[in-house]
């Protein structure tokens, strides 16, 4: 959608990419990764990658 200009190389974005699932909402947002955990690993995963690049946090 995007966001790849907004975040860059080594940026992420996590989000739905598909729609239609009927479902109660945690389980739906855990089939669509869209949980806490799956979240906090993305963004510890970005965190050290611009680590590892030399590049500097913004923001």
């Amino acid at each position: 959608f995007g966001w790849h200009r907004w975040v860059g190389d080594l940026g992420d974005t996590v989000g739905i990419d598909r729609f239609g699932m009927s479902a109660p909402a945690e389980q739906a947002a855990a089939a669509l990764g869209l949980t806490v955990d799956v979240v906090v690993a993305r963004a510890t995963a970005v965190i050290q990658n611009v680590r590892e690049s030399g590049a500097a946090l913004h923001g």
